[in-house]
């Protein structure tokens, strides 16, 4: 009976080896958030700069 509990509370508490794979696998969600999140603002940035040059381009065309 005590064996039992014993082993009962081995797959109860996570390894140290599943608490690693875990925090890596949380790490590398987190990174491709980030990365996902940089490209989204990096568009973002881009298309905000070309209206920018349109409207600019537009503003010089009446001008002159």
């Amino acid at each position: 009976m005590i064996i039992f509990l014993l082993r009962a509370k081995e797959f109860a508490m996570p390894t140290i080896d599943m608490q690693d794979t875990n925090r890596r696998a949380m790490t590398a969600l987190n990174y491709a958030s980030f990365l996902d999140d940089r490209h989204y603002l990096s568009h973002q940035g881009i298309t905000a700069e070309l209206v920018q040059r349109q409207r600019l381009a537009k503003s010089r065309e009446a001008a002159g």
